[in-house]
């Protein structure tokens, strides 16, 4: 089993071929015997409305990754997404919690702040709050890093430190380009 550096690794070097490539989408079908036979190196929580096949954006083959979707990332308890915290040899080590721009739910939000049934824009404008300057509004890649970094805390928080590893990236959908963000650790902050 790779190691979680090495998976890192990997993923950042398939992006970047990936980017290279001109954001081509790879022919899948050569290798479908290969598809089921490992277990996914990595679990990726990413949003539900994104317009990318995970693997790909990371030049990997179909179902190397344990995809998890929920609107805009939101998860503050691995639990309730059936992330195997038990620490299993099969469980993926790694986790990414991956957003994107531009990105539905973000937009929504900036655009409808005081939207009583948007429960998913209350998490994303508090990052918000904390963004804002007397004079300038938040853009929403930077809305989007904030609400990652708070994700990526409180994950981090829930989850054994010695058996997961949990980092947060941003995918800019435009140029196919995924950004890992440097979160620094929940309890010095």
């Amino acid at each position: 089993m790779s190691s979680v550096g090495q998976i890192l690794n990997e993923l950042r070097t398939g992006n970047a071929r990936y980017v290279a490539d001109g954001g081509r989408p790879r022919d899948y079908s050569v290798n479908r015997n290969t598809i089921a036979s490992s277990p996914p190196i990595a679990t990726l929580l990413t949003c539900s409305d994104v317009k990318f096949v995970p693997e790909q954006v990371f030049g990997l083959e179909i179902g190397s990754l344990e995809i998890i979707q929920t609107a805009a990332c939101v998860c503050t308890d691995p639990r309730t997404l059936g992330i195997d915290t038990g620490g299993t040899e099969e469980a993926a080590r790694l986790i990414v919690v991956l957003g994107h721009t531009p990105c539905g739910v973000i937009e929504y939000s900036l655009a409808n702040p005081r939207d009583p049934l948007n429960k998913i824009a209350e998490a994303i404008l508090d990052n918000r709050s904390r963004l804002v300057s007397a004079s300038t509004l938040p853009t929403p890649v930077a809305v989007c890093e904030a609400h990652l970094a708070r994700t990526t805390q409180a994950l981090r928080k829930s989850l054994d430190p010695t058996v997961f590893r949990v980092e947060a990236a941003h995918l800019d959908e435009s140029r196919g380009v995924v950004r890992f963000l440097d979160i620094g650790d929940p309890d010095s902050e």
